[in-house]
């Protein structure tokens, strides 16, 4: 999730777009579960065959961090435009929705436009 948060798509985004598939979860409430049950021990990431070692302590600030921007994020776009991504001008996916941006709302093939 962070790596995806830092590059591709914002954890707030990342929510909300989630939220258009049941709409009795709000972002607010997913983030809360999410960050319930996101426990990252020493012993976990032992086990992982990690390309070079992470800190624990570290990647939990990180965690906070994301969870934060998250929360401000969502608190910043309208309540009632769940279940989407943001394009920008030129239909490439917002890592982090600006004005000017279009919503594009989820389908059963997925969100993004497909090209025949």
């Amino acid at each position: 999730m962070l790596t995806l948060h830092d590059s591709t798509l914002h954890l707030g985004a990342n929510v909300r777009a989630a939220c258009g598939k049941d709409p009795a979860f709000t972002p607010d409430l997913r983030l809360d579960l999410i960050a319930r049950h996101a426990r990252i021990t020493p012993d976990l990431l032992a086990r992982e065959a990690l390309r070079e070692p992470i800190d624990p302590k570290q990647l939990k600030l990180r965690w906070l961090d994301a969870l934060i921007e998250a929360r401000a994020l969502i608190r910043t776009l309208p309540a009632t435009v769940l279940g989407c991504v943001y394009l920008s001008v030129e239909g490439i996916v917002a890592r982090v929705p600006q004005p000017g941006n279009r919503a594009r709302a989820g389908s059963v093939r997925g969100a993004l436009p497909v090209v025949v």
